[in-house]
């Protein structure tokens, strides 16, 4: 019997002889195949449980790390890397999500995929969507996800929350070259948008100096992050969010 196996995040794809396309992420999957019955079995793992699946006709491309079968029921089985698109199809969330957000779902860690604010100018122009995230702060260029550490590079704007359907209209206007303004969003707060304005200067002033933001996952990691900000006022505004997630009620020593 041969075993073998993958160790980081994969996302499981299964095309169904009827209805539409399974998707489901895994920390990890092995496999081992039985020469008597000619089967595979797959054993995907979530960090919390594991699942089996029987297959034949088994592809292994170790190039692309893509494993191709055909299940007993007759479906297709894919199993790959993870993209940041996989977060809509397997349900984590209706946008997509940074690749460190999904493997810290796939492995079980939290269900924990942040918070969205837009970066507006004092004329309400979203300049970016934020993603708020224990894996860090992330911000949407491309219809892409960077992990921002310049946080200098927002001065001049003021954060506004808002909704997951923010990230779809952003894309459609930043493939194009234009702009959204933050007035026509259907999920933010009017007076909030008004406020953020009132506080912005435009154009944002970006810093050149590179500023490495503290990862702060849970209530644990927030005393070390506030003991950096009472030395550094540039991550004050991201610590202070960061810590508001998670405990609404905290108060900040600044």
């Amino acid at each position: 019997m041969t075993v073998t196996n993958i160790s980081h995040p994969v996302t499981r794809v299964v095309t169904f002889t009827s209805g539409p396309p399974g998707v489901a992420l895994a920390s990890e999957v092995a496999w081992e195949y039985d020469a008597e019955s000619g089967l595979t079995e797959f054993i995907f793992f979530d960090g919390v449980s594991s699942r089996s699946v029987f297959a034949t006709g088994v592809e292994i491309s170790e190039v692309e790390e893509r494993v191709d079968a055909v299940t007993r029921n007759g479906n297709h089985l894919v199993i790959r890397e993870i993209t940041e698109s996989d977060a809509v199809p397997a349900d984590v969330r209706s946008f997509s999500l940074p690749l460190p957000v999904l493997y810290a779902v796939a492995r079980g860690e939290h269900m924990d995929t942040g918070t969205l604010q837009v970066a507006v100018d004092n004329r309400g122009n979203v300049a970016t969507v934020l993603l708020f995230s224990p894996e860090g702060l992330f911000a949407r260029y491309s219809s892409m996800w960077h992990a921002v550490s310049d946080v200098a590079s927002l001065d001049g704007l003021a954060l506004v929350e808002t909704g997951d359907t923010t990230v779809d209209l952003y894309d459609n206007a930043d493939s194009r070259g234009q702009q959204i303004s933050a007035l026509g969003l259907p999920e933010i707060e009017l007076e909030d948008v008004f406020d953020a304005m009132s506080v912005s200067t435009s154009p944002p002033v970006t810093a050149s100096a590179m500023i490495e933001l503290p990862i702060i996952r849970t209530l644990a990691d927030v005393p070390a992050a506030i003991e950096r900000a009472d030395n550094d006022k540039a991550i004050r505004w991201y610590v202070e969010r960061r810590a508001k997630a998670l405990d609404p009620t905290m108060d900040m020593p600044w």
